[in-house]
């Protein structure tokens, strides 16, 4: 399909500069359980249709969408098989335009529709056995995620992070350096960004909270990503430069957007996130600090207290983290051909 009015509209003020985009994409498999891959037009390479999302879309309703538009068929997300970023999910277009994006990866229950290559951004359509797929001329993205398509523990998958603090421990807070620059150029005008937050435990299974800046209400620790940045990377850094406190994330959650992840900051730049949530486990050794910009306080408080100082909707969130479900969570899809 074209370009959507979002990024046609984005695109006009920054030209072809780098954005970081929230993606989907979905695993279809047949009867034998071959998987379905799409070979792309601009560059002859196979991989899972999906594509960007769009602000106000929940994750689960762009790869609905996605599939539809691209292969004909109408699919059911059922589950999350894992959400990765980084370098290798780079992509210029021919045009110039370059995206970093974030994916979160469904498997798919096909419903109906007739299986139709779009012949706009996809060629060709055909299943693949496990042993074939390695074969292919695949993008480097591709590759990474290949090992989680048929994980058979149920486990939402995840690049492990490598992100380390840096030498000299300064923390730096508040905007970051991508998106100051893009709204040098597109001012206050709505910005679909993903984002990551943290349930941190420590060993005596205290939350860890803070206490936000802007607003004076507690939360988990939360914050935008950068250009790649994978997801568990971009959670480890934003606890560290929040709170002081290093984390290893062990689980993903859930994954969340639309209507209800529409914000408008105090100095009136409009945001849409994608909201990825994990699962971490604190260091030993680690004290909370805030940093006195994001953050005015940083505590670790037993779990009914914490889920206690959370706003409803942080409540149905972290809910997740105390069942056996090792999937993560997401929205149904409503969305319809």
């Amino acid at each position: 399909m074209s370009i959507s009015d979002y990024l046609r509209d984005l695109r006009a003020k920054v030209g072809t500069e780098l954005l970081l985009m929230p993606a989907v994409t979905v695993v279809c498999r047949d009867e034998a359980g071959r998987i379905l891959l799409a070979r792309h037009r601009d560059d002859g390479r196979w991989g899972i249709p999906g594509g960007t999302m769009d602000p106000d879309e929940t994750p689960a309703n762009t790869a609905v969408r996605e599939l539809w538009e691209e292969t004909g068929l109408l699919v059911e997300p059922v589950h999350i098989l894992g959400v990765y970023g980084g370098p290798n999910f780079r992509v210029t277009y021919p045009n110039g335009d370059q995206i970093a994006s974030v994916d979160t990866v469904f498997e798919g229950r096909i419903l109906g529709g007739a299986l139709a290559a779009d012949q706009d951004e996809i060629s060709e359509l055909r299943y693949f056995t496990q042993s074939e797929i390695p074969q292919l001329d695949l993008p480097l993205w591709m590759r990474i995620i290949l090992p989680d398509l048929f994980r058979v523990d149920g486990q939402t998958g995840f690049q492990p992070p490598i992100w380390q603090p840096p030498v000299d421990g300064v923390r730096k807070g508040g905007i970051s350096d991508y998106v100051r620059q893009l709204r040098r150029k597109i001012g206050h005008d709505l910005l679909l960004m993903p984002s990551v937050g943290a349930l941190v435990f420590d060993q005596a299974g205290h939350i860890l909270l803070q206490q936000r800046a802007d607003n004076g209400q507690w939360s988990a620790p939360v914050g935008g990503m950068d250009p790649d940045e994978a997801p568990a990377d971009a959670v480890k850094r934003e606890v560290w430069e929040e709170t002081g406190v290093l984390v290893q994330p062990e689980r993903v959650l859930g994954v969340f957007g639309g209507p209800r992840m529409r914000n408008t900051h105090g100095n009136g730049d409009q945001t849409s996130s994608v909201f990825m949530l994990f699962a971490c486990r604190a260091g030993e050794e680690t004290s909370p600090s805030p940093d006195g910009i994001e953050s005015l306080d940083a505590r670790f408080f037993p779990a009914d207290e914490a889920l206690a100082r959370l706003s409803a909707r942080w409540q149905q969130r972290v809910g997740f983290a105390f069942t056996p479900a090792t999937n993560a969570q997401f929205e149904p899809a409503t969305w319809r051909p």
